[in-house]
């Protein structure tokens, strides 16, 4: 197995290790996408829809008979048609809801509205994430990359599993018929979580400055706080009916990939950034073939807390695998989570 433990101390090494984690062919896939890996009749929820990764991967769902619920900040109603078109010969479809992950009582409200429809969710991907170019605070009070790469996505799990959206017993007694699917989260990580060396948790509610520069270990640290929330989330979920998860909950890094999450970066560098990243990063198209095969395989029925990078499994770092780590993050977490949810009520 290829090393695992790096450290990222600047933007340039992040990206240069990215590449070479590319180019790496020391761990050969696992396994691949097939076309048998149907989505026939079940509801995806993606969240980061509108471009980059998520557009990609809501595309290649909708191709496969997903119906896919793009949740999108923006109106995104040109990518909604494009999904739609992409998947109406497959039997697949689209639907566009709006909710911002920067603002935790937006969060809410989609879980509200999903609740109210009746919907069960079969696989929720979430995929959104920023890079921002400085500090910024929340209406919530939190810094934005903190809140949109970490908090939001472990709110938002929390809502769908207690609203009994994701069909579950641990939290909402509702769990799967017998001859269903099991219910699937994915969430996509970034090997860039092994660049932070604690959590840091006392860091929590701190908004000091920074700039570009300074974005890569930022974003590192907040995908350590990702990928330890979904560890302890599947420890959580693995125990259903029948000696299989009630929800399965997998994580994944999906490479280097040409999107505009740099869009922040300053005007006068963007041109060479798309450049370098046609030239050495994969496309969306690429990158979203791992975040359907978790979504979509049949093979991996039944697996919780897998990790990969692309398609090769890998260990998370200890950090993120610990489960006390785990346990104190959960517990921070759900403080907010309530003490909102009663400013939300």
């Amino acid at each position: 197995m290829a090393k695992t433990q790096k450290t990222y101390n600047s933007n340039s090494t992040a990206v240069w290790a990215g590449i070479k984690d590319l180019k790496d062919k020391t761990d050969p896939p696992y396994d691949q996408l097939l076309p048998e890996d149907r989505m026939d009749g079940r509801t995806v929820l993606l969240t980061g829809a509108s471009s980059g990764l998520g557009f990609a991967a809501a595309k290649e769902l909708s191709s496969r008979g997903a119906r896919v619920l793009m949740v999108c900040r923006r109106n995104a109603v040109k990518e909604l048609v494009e999904v739609q078109r992409t998947g109406e010969k497959e039997g697949g479809s689209a639907e566009l809801l709006r909710a911002d992950m920067a603002d935790f009582s937006s969060i809410r409200a989609l879980v509200d509205e999903l609740a109210r429809r009746g919907e069960h969710i079969d696989v929720a991907i979430s995929n959104a994430a920023v890079v921002p170019g400085s500090a910024r605070t929340t209406v919530d009070g939190f810094e934005e990359m903190l809140q949109v790469n970490a908090l939001a996505p472990a709110l938002l799990m929390r809502e769908l599993l207690h609203r009994g959206v994701i069909p579950n017993y641990t939290f909402a007694g509702n769990g799967r018929r017998a001859d269903s699917p099991i219910p699937r989260i994915v969430v996509v990580a970034s090997e860039a979580h092994r660049s932070a060396n604690a959590l840091n948790l006392e860091d929590l509610n701190r908004i000091e400055p920074y700039g570009m520069a300074e974005s890569t270990p930022r974003y590192g640290w907040t995908k350590l706080w990702l990928l330890t929330y979904a560890r302890e989330l599947a420890r959580k979920l693995a125990h259903g009916a029948d000696d299989k998860p009630d929800v399965s909950v997998n994580a994944l890094c999906p490479g280097p990939i040409a999107s505009n999450i740099a869009r922040e970066a300053p005007a006068v560098a963007q041109p060479f950034a798309k450049l370098f990243f046609a030239l050495f990063f994969q496309s969306p198209r690429t990158a979203a073939l791992p975040v359907a095969y978790l979504a979509a395989s049949s093979r991996i029925e039944g697996e919780t807390m897998l990790y990969q990078f692309l398609m090769r499994k890998r260990a998370p770092s200890d950090i993120a695998d610990s489960p006390d780590n785990g346990r104190e993050l959960w517990d921070t977490l759900e403080e907010i989570f309530s003490e909102t949810e009663r400013r939300y009520a």
